[in-house]
């Protein structure tokens, strides 16, 4: 029982990561996507 646990907030923290991870991708390539078409 408490391996389970243990798995199921294992993935909560790799879901949280991921989660994480694409919103700093996501607001770089806004950031450079603003840059480019101001220059533009």
């Amino acid at each position: 029982m408490s391996k389970n646990k243990d798995s199921n907030e294992n993935l909560k923290g790799t879901l949280y990561l991921c989660l994480a991870l694409g919103v700093i991708i996501v607001g770089v390539w806004a950031a450079c996507f603003t840059l480019f078409m101001d220059r533009f």
